[in-house]
């Protein structure tokens, strides 16, 4: 009986959003997008059980096998207390991405959004391309190592260079 509520809150969310869910306590998902799975065998799962907030790493979507992040809040009864189940909702990591690459950094400028692991999920490269722009990527990756915000100087290959970084701690991301 929720899915049609789910169904007119997505027709107002942003763009990012895949769909809207429903989790019942047993793990049966019921999306605003129609789809139906079960996630009990997820990792995240047990966190659910606990009635706690999730927001997971990147994954494929049970419904549209598309990469997104998943975030999930515990639905309680009202009357009990007990927790029901979960409210989900996902977002589509290409569209984070497509907004990622809007930001201009000018000419020498370049952009990444590196992964929790270290690995880059986005970027683009004006002054170099190929080996020198992976080997760039790894030396920014290190320099930043798993700092949260700050300033760094490096030697990129043709110059040295100022990155200036920032954490997205939701996401882990950098």
């Amino acid at each position: 009986s929720i899915v049609p509520q789910l169904k007119l809150w997505a027709t107002n969310f942003p763009q990012p959003i895949e769909a809207l869910y429903y989790n019942t306590a047993a793990g049966d998902v019921y999306g605003s997008d129609d789809s139906t799975f079960n996630v009990s065998d997820r990792p995240y799962f047990p966190q659910i059980e606990k009635g706690e907030t999730v927001v997971t790493k990147v994954m494929e979507s049970r419904a549209s096998r598309q990469p997104v992040i998943l975030v999930l809040l515990p639905v309680f009864s009202a009357d009990s207390k007990e927790r029901i189940g979960a409210i989900g909702v996902t977002i589509l990591v290409r569209n984070i991405l497509s907004k990622i690459s809007l930001i201009d950094p000018g000419f020498r400028g370049d952009v990444l959004l590196i992964d929790e692991n270290g690995q880059p999920l986005s970027g683009r490269k004006h002054s170099t391309h190929g080996k020198d722009s992976d080997n760039e990527t790894q030396i920014i990756v290190q320099s930043i190592g798993t700092g949260k915000e700050g300033k760094e100087r490096v030697q990129l290959t043709k110059a040295k260079s100022t990155i200036y970084y920032q954490s997205i701690p939701v996401a882990h991301w950098r």
